[in-house]
């Protein structure tokens, strides 16, 4: 897919004046050419959306994804192109490729039939190159020879007696005959390049800065002819040499304490900064601001690591006073270390945390990042920030993929795991957060973030005492060293999650309020607790808090999903429409704000809302589970139970390798159509395996269902369950009751 060659400018004013036309192809692809890879993705979604049938911009949308290496999303992009274009050979190349480029060797696969349909010479050379193909014999240069090809046997017995003769004389005279001395091709025409090849590269010695004038003073100090000798000129010749030589000495022992001197602070900075705490990232800072300092003010690595760690101080440790200086060095460092990964990494969080909006900072810090991420390679610390950025715009997935590169590479490894347990976290991969964390706490024993971050993971599973022997942890950790103060926020809204979960609403008010004073810009803090009371039943209280993140945190779509979730409890429909088309203006593609408008109609009644469904289902197959879970309900709510089973059964069959989160609701809904039809064993095994999947209504369900059947021990059983979850969960009060009647 060719550009035309026309100017960018012209581009965006043909795209301005028609922007619901084609115009955004050429625009697009320019955008892509030049690696302004953001501008790329925010035209393209915008002409998808007016040109959803299109193949070419589906394409064009994967390639763009695939620069930025979201590879599960541009593999969602070709799955939707040819679901509607199956023989499409170029969506099939470029499927094969993503999927090589995300490590799965299925993508050869794909080259392959993309070959069959369409053999081109350029996707043959690739195939080579992957080895699936033999390589094809070169072409015959002009005026060659065809190669000398065997006769068969007997075929030159069968030449007459009397053919003609070569003469020795004339054989020995062809060049290469082999005849009268060695080949021709032998020996090279010019014997230059083979001396060039044999003889080895005389090496310069090396010299410290300042000493090759020294050594031309010298060189023509020595210089002067014989004949104006005189003895004095000689003892002065004498001395000025001594004095000359003395000086390089002298240079060379200071040039050589001042290496030593900046290798040393470099070996103390490098570990602090890699610890990812306050105190060794303040550590590292000072170190580096002594090289520059007293020994080389315009040292790459110290301005790049300073940057870098000056910018975690202020963004993620609440050191307002760093911001001047932080300014300052990464000015310097813009010119003197731009080939430092880190020098953009620092850059590029300043961009992220500076903007009132996360999603609007996330945009600046990937435009001021992604030209210099294709240059650095995968896994520079370049590649850590452009996740957090996906993190803060709600892209967990994408963010722990980006983070994963960073893994591999092995660069800052505690803060790296830290980051992707938090991604994971929010993603519902749990077992893959808890993983992480566990290997940052061995590698760096009471690392702060790690346990305020284990501590809420124990929590969005339900395991209080597990959360509290965590958070028990970090208060002795916050005995012996310093932590800073958004760190003690996290671990102080863990602690008022703790107790809200354990039914003590006053005590965890008061250390909410706590947590909001030290991060008062943490806009997680807010939507985690309006999350909590719509999880407990109480949409009406959720409405405030859910308000407060949005405001802090405008562009964050996940946002705006769970705060019109809250208004559709409270049957205010058209608040809750107004929140989801807002998410997705933002992020057309955004899946829970698509199943969300589904829940709006389902529960509106719409009529097409079936249809709906079954045409994100087709346009969206990598989200079948979700959507399926939606059909079920929908049949549910119809009473069309038979139905609504069989879009619960697609769904459960297809639901594995989704996070526990999703399965377990997908099962609690399978339960109770189950109960619905009077099926009360298959409703109770549903239960049982949602609750052990991580969401405790599983055991609440099946405590109620046993009471009702008689079965007294297994309802005392599961109610118990339910009430060691927590005594502050929705149905806390019901389970009691069981329980006390048994």
């Amino acid at each position: 897919m060719e550009t035309d060659g026309r100017p960018i400018a012209e581009l965006e004013l043909q795209f301005a004046e028609r922007p619901d036309s084609d115009a955004f192809i050429p625009l697009a692809e320019a955008y892509l050419r030049a690696q302004r890879l953001m501008e790329a993705t925010v035209v393209c979604k915008k002409g998808l959306k007016s040109h959803p049938e299109r193949l070419d911009a589906r394409i064009l949308m994967a390639r763009i994804l695939r620069a930025q290496k979201k590879y599960p999303r541009a593999l969602d992009q070709l799955s939707q192109a040819l679901a509607k274009h199956p023989e499409a050979p170029e969506a099939l190349a470029l499927r094969g490729r993503v999927r090589l480029d995300a490590g799965d060797k299925d993508g050869l696969d794909d080259l392959r039939q993309a070959f069959d349909k369409n053999p081109n010479p350029e996707l043959r050379k690739e195939l080579e190159g992957l080895g699936v193909l033999a390589p094809s014999p070169p072409p015959a240069a002009p005026g060659a020879r065809p190669p000398l090809v065997e006769p068969p046997a007997g075929a030159l017995e069968a030449l007459p007696a009397h053919g003609p003769a070569s003469s020795p004389r004339s054989a020995a005279a062809r060049p290469g005959s082999g005849v009268g001395g060695p080949p021709a091709a032998a020996f090279p025409s010019d014997p230059a390049p083979m001396r060039a090849r044999t003889m080895p590269k005389a090496r310069t010695p090396s010299t410290i800065r300042g000493e090759q004038a020294l050594e031309a003073m010298a060189r023509e100090q020595g210089g002067l002819p014989k004949k104006a000798a005189r003895p004095w000129i000689t003892i002065g010749l004498a001395l000025g040499l001594a004095a000359i030589a003395t000086v390089v000495i002298v240079w060379r022992s200071w040039e050589k304490a001042r290496l030593e001197a900046i290798d040393a602070l470099l070996t103390e900075a490098r570990p602090a900064f890699d610890r990812d705490t306050a105190e060794g990232y303040a550590q590292a800072a000072a170190r580096l601001e002594i090289i520059l300092a007293e020994h080389d003010g315009r040292h790459p690595e110290a301005l790049a690591r300073l940057t870098h760690a000056l910018a975690i101080l202020w963004a993620e440790h609440g050191e307002e006073q760093r911001l001047p200086r932080l300014g300052q060095v990464g000015e310097s460092a813009r010119v003197a270390a731009a080939e430092d990964s880190d020098t953009w990494a620092g850059l590029g969080l300043l961009a992220l945390e500076s903007a009132k909006d996360r999603v609007e900072g996330a945009v600046a810090a990937r435009a001021a990042m992604q030209p210099f991420a294709a240059r650095f390679g995968e896994g520079t610390a370049v590649d850590l920030v452009l996740g957090q950025a996906e993190l803060a715009e709600g892209e967990y997935d994408a963010a722990f993929e980006s983070m994963e590169l960073v893994q591999r590479g092995g660069r800052m490894p505690t803060r790296t795991r830290v980051l992707m347990a938090i991604a994971a976290r929010k993603a519902g991969r749990f077992g893959t957060a808890k993983g992480l964390l566990d290997d940052a706490l061995r590698s760096s024993p009471g690392h702060p973030r790690a346990l305020a971050t284990l501590a809420l993971l124990e929590l969005r599973q339900n395991r209080l005492k597990a959360a509290r022997d965590v958070l028990e942890s970090f208060e002795k950790q916050e005995r012996r060293t310093p932590i800073s103060s958004r760190t003690k926020a996290a671990a102080l809204y863990a602690r008022s999650e703790y107790f809200r979960r354990a039914g003590q609403e006053a005590r965890a008010q008061g250390l909410y309020q706590e947590a909001t004073k030290l991060d008062p810009r943490n806009a997680d803090f807010p939507h985690g607790l309006g999350r909590w009371q719509l999880l407990v039943g109480r949409p009406k209280e959720a409405i405030q808090p859910l308000e407060q993140a949005v405001a802090i945190e405008p562009g964050r779509y996940a946002f705006l999903v769970d705060l019109a979730e809250a208004e559709m409890n409270l049957r205010r429909f058209d608040a809750a429409d107004a929140h989801i088309d807002r998410a997705l203006q933002l992020e057309p593609d955004f899946l829970p704000a698509l199943l969300a408008k589904g829940r709006s109609m389902r529960r509106t009644s719409e009529p097409g809302t079936e249809a709906y469904l079954r045409q994100l289902l087709e346009e969206r197959p990598g989200a079948k589970v979700e959507v399926k879970l939606e059909l079920g309900r929908w049949f549910r709510s119809r009473q069309r139970f038979e139905q609504g089973q069989r879009e619960l059964e697609d769904a459960i069959a297809a639901m594995g390798g989704r996070n526990k989160s999703v399965q377990a609701e997908v099962l609690l809904s399978y339960g109770r159509l189950m109960e619905d039809m009077g099926q009360v064993q298959t409703a109770q095994e549903s239960y049982i395996k949602a609750a052990e999947f991580g969401d405790p209504e599983g055991w609440y369900r099946l405590s109620a269902a046993a009471y009702r059947g008689q079965q007294i021990e297994l309802a005392k059983k599961a109610c118990t369950q339910y009430l060691e979850a927590g005594q502050g969960l929705r149905y806390a009060r019901n389970a009691q009751a069981i329980c006390d009647r048994l």
